[in-house]
């Protein structure tokens, strides 16, 4: 996947450890979601890797919803991971410090990067931090744009994202997509250690249960075909391990029949489902 920027003799195209995971259409409506590898760690305040994703998230109007581990959110000091949001800051405190301007891409200024004011409706939990990344376009009149980055640290017990998580992730997913803008259809980049595993995980539950909600998916038959589409998607744009593990597959499956269940009326099951489903 690239990124490009400029124009005619100015175009540049930048490479992206990412993928375009498009949404079958026997599983939902139009769309199509970036799912990517989190930038490695830098020495320098931020990484080649992780400006192309700022980049990617300016571009697209759509931001970046990051995973990392537990200590990379809860004490980043002693994680060898180097999450998009803290590159972001460093890089712009640096530039602050040197009276300089942080300029991604050659072509956007960061204004700022900051929590989104208390107000906007962004997470104000401990597992999450949601950003907003002001920066000027310099090549349309120093435009501004908000951008939306989020960063989930969720427990991933045995490399497993639970129902909770899965439920929590995606209530983290509806919240930055408050913040973005442009073609509705394509999504946010969503980026994880491995690029297959919570990210692919978050990706299949969104379309799945956008479907459930819009009353396409009604029963578990219909279920289990669509979660099929998507994988076999996922492997054939991204890579063989998209959802990680049979395990993973297992938990994201248990999450989509109790959305199925929360959907049925209450005094009514899903066809095709028992509880000994659940």
């Amino acid at each position: 996947m690239t990124v490009s920027t400029g124009v005619g003799d100015q175009a540049r195209e930048h490479a992206l450890d990412a993928s375009l995971i498009k949404v079958p259409a026997s599983v939902g409506k139009e769309a199509c979601f970036p799912a990517g590898r989190s930038p490695e760690a830098s020495s320098s305040p931020i990484s080649p890797t992780c400006e192309r994703f700022a980049l990617q998230g300016i571009v697209s109007g759509k931001g970046t919803y990051q995973f990392v581990s537990r200590r990379a959110h809860f004490a980043p000091a002693t994680s060898n991971e180097s999450p998009v949001i803290a590159q972001l800051v460093k890089a712009w405190a640096a530039s602050r410090e040197a009276a300089s301007d942080f300029i991604i891409a050659g072509r956007y200024r960061v204004v700022e990067i900051a929590p989104w004011p208390a107000a906007s409706g962004a997470a104000s939990s401990p597992d999450a931090l949601q950003y907003r990344l002001l920066v000027q376009d310099m090549n349309n009149h120093h435009e501004e744009l908000a951008i939306p980055m989020t960063q989930a640290g969720l427990k991933f017990t045995d490399k497993l994202l639970l129902p909770a998580q899965i439920r929590r992730a995606h209530d983290l997913l509806s919240q930055h997509l408050l913040h973005t803008h442009g073609d509705s259809s394509v999504k946010p980049m969503i980026a994880s250690r491995e690029g297959i595993g919570r990210n692919a995980t978050l990706i299949t539950y969104a379309t799945i249960s956008a479907a459930i909600t819009a009353g396409s998916i009604t029963d578990t038959a219909q279920l289990d075909k669509a979660l099929q589409a998507m994988v076999v998607e996922g492997r054939q744009a991204r890579r063989q391990g998209y959802i990680h593990t049979d395990e993973q597959l297992a938990q994201l499956r248990e999450t989509l029949i109790g959305d199925l269940f929360n959907a049925a009326a209450p005094d009514t099951m899903p066809a095709g489902s028992s509880r000994q489903n659940t």
